[in-house]
């Protein structure tokens, strides 16, 4: 039997790992109240000892008696209790968890201000213990700067989000705002309570992990590392010794203000492991028209390529987005929307001289339609004769202009096993790492939230990272990142310097200047010069040949 404290009522028969982990669920008002009811039953099942805190706005959406059945503890509603005279300190002093399913716009906004304007509000700002927020509302109410700014404080200050999935919402609109579904709520609720042991019981974040991610323990970088990230590892091997880091990625992306180029809203954090560093990042697939309505593309959603820049973001960077997709990006980071090849062609090269680290996470078309046709192409005259030619290979283009110490990274999307080709590519294209991802993995592939990734690094290392959301694989990515801006990244040599096979070979500076020698990008050959990749002209023939697409990463 699970053993309840005492006033607690009951928990779960069964004996489990985290049976007497105690985790205050919070619901406020939305109509995705009713879905903490299965939140609950889930933690419930598992032995967890849960206290519903409801708002009275919830409860118009569901009965206390609901929870009251289904908990270890009836419903707490107000701040005035004969039994306890500080319910918000006991609640918050007896977690181990606070999670709020759904977490409202009016939630976010009075928990980012500290306004505790109930026992909800007063209960997570009284605890020491970890607090997962769950938010969910309309579209236009999620994209809102206002929310953004207040999950960008909320995340700074150590607070993790399960970011909303997109689907169906009330009212019969769809979009972006749908509560997670409650797998992967639990399993965020399930990973952060196993990052702090058993029955902490609110003792401080920093013990034995921080909310911001700090190494429970570790060691020397060239040693193989596990990073647990939301209950999923991610595995990293290189020869030499092992070591162990925990930290949970925070879930959540931030948004821009408005749809202009660079964003007005809070500012990137002025500490982290990245600050300091300008990050450009690329993301979403472009469009090659084929005349002004129909066009060549690709499944790509920029979901990934978004995490990346929401992760280096949070970690302190000035971000750089280049982008197709009108996703939610950073709050301060500027924003450069383009559509072609191209145009991505074109702002990357400006904008990666003045960047520390380079990832290119667009899935760029290979091809494009060699001539536009300047109307639109008459069904009536016949399927069109598409002549297709090359576009430019950007990365490649990155690893020959790459200045010393600057990190660039590719990204590979394939069917079947990723690693043949992501080696090839990172031997073909002078970069740091290459991210590949089977795309036929079920939640691996194009436009969902969750992704299961291989890093290969130039020096032979390989991290594994399962399936998990795109957030954390992000923040997967960005561990490497650091650890490769730690090492000095890698440097050109000259064809004089010992060792080196052929001039242009490439090495990686180590502490104590040891470097490790790899070959660089070879010149593209029989490919269009680069101003004829940025320049397309505009005319009404076809072709025939096909389409090769390979997107980067989703």
């Amino acid at each position: 039997m699970g053993h309840a404290p005492p006033g607690g009522r009951r928990t779960d028969s069964g004996v489990t790992p985290l049976a007497g982990r105690h985790v205050v669920l919070g619901v406020t008002g939305g109509i995705a109240a009713y879905k903490a009811v299965e939140v609950c039953r889930r933690l419930v099942d598992m032995g967890i000892y849960v206290v519903p805190v409801m708002t009275e706005e919830a409860t118009r959406f569901v009965g206390a008696v609901t929870f009251s059945a289904l908990a270890s503890e009836p419903v707490r509603r107000s701040l005035w209790s004969e039994e306890d005279p500080i319910p918000h300190t006991t609640l918050g002093q007896r977690a181990d968890l606070v999670v709020v399913v759904p977490a409202t716009a009016r939630f976010l906004a009075a928990y980012a201000a500290g306004l505790s304007d109930g026992l909800l509000t007063a209960t997570v700002l009284a605890t020491r213990a970890p607090v997962l927020v769950c938010p969910a509302m309309h579209t236009e109410m999620w994209e809102h700067p206002a929310v953004r700014e207040n999950l960008a404080t909320l995340r700074r200050r150590g607070v993790h989000v399960v970011e909303p999935d997109e689907g169906r919402l009330a009212g019969g609109d769809v979009g972006a705002g749908r509560l997670a579904e409650t797998a992967r709520i639990v399993s965020a609720v399930v990973a952060l309570l196993d990052r702090r042991g058993p029955g902490t019981g609110g003792a401080p974040p920093g013990a034995p992990a921080s909310p911001g991610g700090q190494p429970v323990r570790g060691e020397a970088a060239g040693s193989a590392a596990t990073i647990d990230r939301a209950g999923r590892g991610a595995t990293t091997e290189a020869p030499g010794s092992t070591a162990t880091t925990d930290r949970a990625g925070q879930l959540a992306t931030t948004d821009r203000a408005g749809q202009l180029a660079t964003t007005e809203a809070a500012g990137h954090p002025s500490t982290g492991d990245l600050a300091g560093k300008t990050v450009l990042v690329s993301a979403g697939g472009t469009r090659e028209p084929i005349d002004p309505v129909r066009y060549i593309t690709n499944r790509s959603s920029g979901k990934q390529g978004h995490a990346l820049a929401d992760a280096a973001a949070d970690r302190g960077a000035r971000v750089v987005l280049v982008t197709t997709t009108g996703r939610p990006a950073p709050p301060g980071a500027e924003v450069i929307f383009v559509e072609t090849a191209a145009e991505m062609a074109e702002a990357v090269l400006r904008e990666a001289p003045g960047a520390d680290v380079v990832l290119m996470a667009a899935a760029v078309a290979d091809f494009r339609p060699a001539h536009r046709a300047a109307t639109k192409l008459p069904k009536a005259g016949g399927a069109p004769r598409l002549i297709l030619e090359p576009t430019l290979d950007i990365l490649a283009e990155l690893g020959r202009r790459r200045r010393p110490g600057q990190i660039l990274v590719g990204f590979a999307a394939q069917t079947g096993d990723p690693e043949p080709a992501a080696e090839a590519k990172l031997r073909a294209k002078g970069v740091d790492m290459v991210v590949a991802n089977d795309v036929s993995v079920p939640g691996a592939g194009f436009d969902g939230d969750t992704n299961a990734v291989v890093v290969l690094e130039a020096d032979g290392r390989r991290t594994v990272v399962p399936l998990t959301t795109k957030r954390q694989v992000a923040d997967a990515v960005f561990d490497r990142v650091v650890a490769c801006l730690g090492a000095g990244g890698w440097v050109p040599v000259s064809a004089d310097d010992p060792g080196t096979r052929r001039a242009g070979d490439m090495r990686r500076r180590r502490p104590g200047g040891d470097r490790q020698s790899w070959p660089s990008a070879e010149p593209v050959t029989g490919a269009p010069a680069l101003d004829r990749l940025l320049d397309r002209p505009t005319d009404d023939h076809g072709g025939d040949r096909p389409v090769d697409d390979h997107p980067e990463q989703d």
